[in-house]
């Protein structure tokens, strides 16, 4: 674990921390003070439970990422917690929809009392938070693997930036269309009676023409209609959209890896040397090692700092393991078999790594001859399926 990589570990989850705080205490003020308590409040609770539970998740995601990055990428939460990032996040998005949708209700149609009671509230809440459950379930299809597949990626932006901003734009967009007409026909009404007030004999004269200005009512609606917008698309579109340029990538690369399948073997030795050349015969080692120690061709990816973190996840849960054992608690065995799973891992990473280094060094110093497909004929195809 890297110094600059827990600083900013710790910043990230300060933030987090405080912006639970700082919600705690808006919340808290709201139901403690009777004043405050109004339909209108009812809705900014819901915002702020939204963001509690999104920098909540936020704040154990990266705790996690730090100090116990194999329980993050298991195979058995990981699923879960994806499911858990798209629905907390999406949650904020729909807490602001539903402020927009209320606001537009009450604008048009003002006489109607029910959406000016508390049930109307409690119904556009409840809604919210079932509409984000359903809607993030897809996330939870084909929870094999740990890696995001590009279609969950594109759905992860669809749902939590681009149909919250449009939703936006739309409402706010017919509440400005509201709030004009509006204006336009009280306007002349007050512009009418300015004039019977200050020259009477004038009253059958034609009405005013209409005021083609905005009103400031108009503009700041306006201003909070640009500003919303701009919050969606320049806090959540940044990141979702990086996440879907890299699945793009990533199935580029995978296409350009099948491809290229039939001149290289699938452990990667052969993209670097020619299987009938000098060196052939030191991906023939290369292979063996990997089959020895069950490497894949991700096995290159394997960094020192990844090989690092994993050794502190390794020391963390030995000392929780000697705590257990020392107050006989049952998450003794518990914690003692992640840590035969994680030093299993570790073990593997380090053979892996060495087969690589082994067969670098065969490369750049050996001379060992041409790899056994050659005499076999095989050269061109996969080695193993």
């Amino acid at each position: 674990m890297s110094t600059v990589s827990l600083v900013f570990t710790l910043i990230q989850i300060g933030l987090f921390a405080l912006i639970i705080l700082l919600s705690l205490i808006y919340s808290l003020t709201i139901l403690c003070i009777r004043r405050f308590h109004c339909q209108i409040n009812m809705f900014t609770l819901n915002v702020c439970l939204a963001i509690i539970v999104c920098a909540l998740y936020w704040m154990i995601y990266y705790i996690m990422l730090e100090f116990n990055p194999l329980k993050l990428f298991s195979v058995n939460t990981c699923g879960f917690l994806s499911y858990a990032q798209v629905l907390c996040t999406f949650q904020v998005s729909l807490a602001f929809t539903v402020v927009s949708i209320h606001r537009l209700c009450l604008i048009a149609y003002p006489t109607k009392l029910f959406f000016k009671t508390k049930r109307w509230a409690t119904i556009c809440v409840l809604s919210q938070w079932c509409v984000g459950v359903v809607l993030s379930l897809p996330i939870l299809i084909d929870q094999s693997s740990c890696t995001t597949v590009k279609w969950k990626r594109i759905y992860t932006l669809i749902l939590v930036v681009i149909i919250p901003s449009l939703s936006h734009v739309i409402i706010n967009s017919i509440i400005v269309k509201y709030v004009r007409a509006s204006s336009l026909r009280v306007r002349p009404e007050i512009r009418a009676t300015q004039i019977s007030m200050i020259n009477p004999t004038n009253q059958n004269q034609p009405r005013a023409q209409h005021q083609t200005k905005i009103s400031r009512r108009d503009v700041h609606l306006l201003r909070h209609m640009i500003f919303m917008f701009f919050i969606f698309v320049g806090g959540w579109m940044p990141i979702y959209v990086m996440t879907v340029v890299m699945a793009c990538a990533i199935g580029a690369a995978s296409i350009s890896e099948n491809i290229h399948r039939q001149k290289r073997d699938n452990f990667g030795c052969d993209a670097f040397v020619t299987s009938c050349g000098s060196k052939g015969a030191c991906c023939d080692v290369h292979d063996q090692c990997y089959k020895e120690h069950g490497c894949t061709w991700a096995s290159w990816l394997y960094t020192d700092s990844l090989v690092a973190s994993i050794e502190q996840s390794i020391l963390s849960m030995e000392a929780s393991k000697l705590l257990a054992e020392k107050f006989n608690l049952a998450s003794a065995a518990v914690i003692a078999d992640s840590l035969q799973q994680a030093k299993k891992i570790r073990d593997q990473m380090v053979a892996c790594r060495q087969c690589n280094n082994d067969a670098m060094s065969c490369v750049v110093n050996l001379n060992p001859g041409p790899s056994t497909c050659c005499t076999a004929k095989t050269c061109g195809q996969p080695r193993t399926n």
